[in-house]
């Protein structure tokens, strides 16, 4: 019924959770994670008088606050694909780097500036403190023969997950952070909270005129890095796998919430 319900394949994966036949979904489904902040922007939405189903009470309190009354708390779909597939966490191998992007649509709306990153110095720093084999996941958008190769010249494989609708892209995601020992990421986003709920050995290499990464950041979102700097400070220093780094990712990817398959059909 809506786009971005088909973002990632999340629509897919709770509709083969529940066994739903029906083709579409009376609603939208929140389809990334939303910094749980106070802000007039946070969780804004278009459409207000459509169910829209989140993935924690801090989203759907901060929902009820900005006008959104009609909202269903049901936890990420990420989990619910965890259960279908019985998957569980492992030691993994090597080091999996998530370098910041830009959509499609944030180019469009003018939201940000494009997200570029210097190759040389994320793989310089990420060669620094962590250990090989090195992978870098790229978003569709910069999945280009001239990234490719760069990564290439210094030994790094490349991968990509595909198109955000493709069905399989979390499936794919999952399987690759499930198989590597640590991830890193360039910034605050979704799969740092995937990352530390297997828990994985989780870093996030802070944007900085180091990598040379052009972004403009919302406040909120700055705000929410420096709430994760005091209770995980590990995350952001060497890398974390603690309980409180999975305790959070519970918090955020609202784990107490997730439904049985009759719930969630209902």
């Amino acid at each position: 019924m809506f786009i971005d319900n088909y973002y990632y394949g999340h629509r897919k994966i709770l509709k083969d959770f529940s066994d739903l036949n029906q083709s579409n979904l009376p609603g939208s489904i929140q389809h990334g994670w939303i910094p749980s902040l106070p802000d007039k922007n946070t969780g804004k939405r278009r459409i207000k008088n459509i169910p829209f189903y989140c993935w924690n009470k801090k989203i759907h309190h901060l929902s009820m606050r900005n006008g959104y009354k009609n909202n269903i708390i049901i936890g990420s779909p990420f989990i619910y694909y965890l259960i279908k597939n019985n998957i569980s966490t492992k030691k993994g191998f090597g080091t999996l780097v998530f370098p910041s992007h830009s959509n499609i649509e944030d180019k469009i709306y003018n939201l940000y500036e494009s997200q570029d990153f210097d190759i040389q110095s994320l793989v310089k720093e990420t060669e620094k403190k962590f250990n090989g084999p090195f992978t870098a996941c790229l978003y569709y958008t910069q999945y280009t023969k001239k990234n490719i190769q760069a990564f290439e010249k210094n030994n790094w494989k490349t991968i990509c997950c595909g198109n955000k609708l493709n069905d399989k892209f979390l499936e794919i995601l999952t399987s690759q952070i499930v198989k590597h020992e640590i991830i890193v990421c360039t910034e605050v986003c979704t799969t740092v909270f995937y990352s530390l709920f297997l828990k994985k050995k989780t870093a996030i290499i802070k944007k900085n005129n180091d990598l040379n990464i052009n972004n403009v950041e919302h406040d909120y979102v700055q705000k929410c890095e420096t709430n994760l700097k005091k209770k995980i400070p590990e995350l952001f220093t060497s890398n974390c796998n603690s309980n409180i780094g999975y305790n959070i990712a519970c918090n955020e990817l609202g784990f107490n919430y997730v439904k049985s398959k009759e719930d969630l059909k209902q």
